[in-house]
């Protein structure tokens, strides 16, 4: 990471994949990863056209430990037409880094309802309002007689940070399950002068299935009910 930097900061902008391979001692295992997360997008080129280019020019040019001084004049490979789907690099983002770099929102697989956000807050203050919110992190709380609840931060739409907490009652019916966008139901109140949601009730919003398995997971699903019948 530091000598991409380093070099982008003395020499420029890398110019295409071949540009970047010439200039950096890289393994295909690193640039692959850089491709399909979508790094080289500037050039405007399929992520699996580069990753073939990348593979060709590798595995055909000569190691050496540093650099090239010059850039060599390349050979053009015939590469077949493919393509790719902005939902699937972003479900490969989220595979490889841990997040995407889109809006989780657009992983939703029924449309929004509302655009509810921290911004509204005031204007339901006492009153229940209905907000969609990504999951950033959860604490597990017990009351003076035992009981769970949970104090639990989102993100909104617009993406602006609000609270929730599930009293007893509510902490015992709904349960949070891992990370993802929850719908929520629930009455906006202030304390000191911060405002929350005490949440009524919430649902977990499902996701749209990943591009790279949703075929196989069609195939198996009509092999179990064809087993099953």
């Amino acid at each position: 990471m530091e000598r991409i930097l380093k070099e982008r900061f003395v020499k420029g902008n890398f110019i295409s994949l071949e540009d970047f391979l010439d200039r950096l001692m890289i393994s295909i295992e690193q640039v692959s990863i850089l491709i399909r997360i979508d790094a080289f997008r500037f050039t405007d080129t399929n992520k699996h056209e580069l990753l073939w280019k990348a593979y060709l020019f590798l595995n055909k040019t000569k190691k050496i430990d540093h650099p090239k001084l010059f850039a060599p004049k390349q050979q053009d490979f015939e590469i077949p037409s493919l393509y790719s789907t902005n939902l699937e690099v972003a479900f490969t983002q989220l595979e490889l880094l841990g997040f995407s770099l889109c809006s989780p929102f657009e992983f939703l697989e029924e449309v929004l309802l509302n655009s509810s956000g921290s911004k509204d807050f005031e204007k339901y203050l006492n009153k229940n309002i209905d907000i969609y919110g990504y999951l950033i992190t959860i604490k597990r709380a017990k009351t003076h007689t035992g009981k769970a609840m949970f104090f639990a931060t989102l993100l909104d739409q617009q993406g602006q940070v609000f609270d929730t907490v599930l009293f007893p009652p509510v902490a015992a019916k709904y349960m949070f399950r891992g990370r993802g966008i929850y719908r929520f139901y629930g009455k906006v109140v202030s304390e000191f002068g911060f405002l929350s949601i005490e949440v009524i009730k919430m649902q977990k919003q499902n996701f749209v299935q990943d591009p790279k398995y949703a075929d196989v997971k069609s195939v198996l699903r009509s092999l179990i009910k064809k087993k099953n019948e």
